[in-house]
């Protein structure tokens, strides 16, 4: 029903985001209930949805990034070293924007230099989210079962 790119798509938006949302969790828990001023159990919930999105759209861009670069190649011929590197540039996507959004929008720097952890720690999200993604598609690969021999008609 749904194409091969579009369920690649899915799946690292979808890893991306579970991961994002882990860390907004743990956030939300330690940090939340003090900047908000909510209870744990919903500032808790709502880093985890709220970073669950930013993972998200940091998992689509670095779909679309690999597969724009990497084009025309199957996963046997993917480096994860390289795939890496597009991970660690499409996990600091969103914080880079949204930090370059902050400054031309006359944000002090003070107020967007938190971004830059957040792009870091996005960075090695994506970079290793990247590489496990295909280490495991390489690994799926290689049991796939052969296809059966088809002889030519005599």
């Amino acid at each position: 029903m749904f194409s091969t790119q579009f369920r690649a798509l899915a799946k690292f938006a979808t890893l991306f985001a579970g991961v994002w949302a882990l860390v907004g969790g743990a956030l939300g828990a330690v940090r939340g209930a003090a900047l908000t001023g909510q209870s744990v159990g919903a500032a808790t919930l709502n880093f985890a949805v709220m970073y669950a999105v930013v993972g998200a759209v940091a998992g689509i861009v670095t779909a679309l990034v690999v597969a724009r670069a990497e084009k025309n190649r199957s996963v046997h011929e993917l480096s994860a070293g390289r795939v890496a590197a597009w991970g660690v540039l499409g996990g600091s996507a969103p914080a880079a924007l949204m930090g370059t959004l902050g400054l031309l929008a006359g944000a002090p720097l003070t107020a967007v230099l938190p971004l830059a952890g957040l792009g870091v720690i996005g960075g090695a999200i994506g970079g290793f989210g990247s590489a496990s993604e295909v280490t495991a598609a390489k690994r799926a690969a290689l049991r796939a079962p052969d296809p059966p021999l088809q002889f030519p008609d005599t």
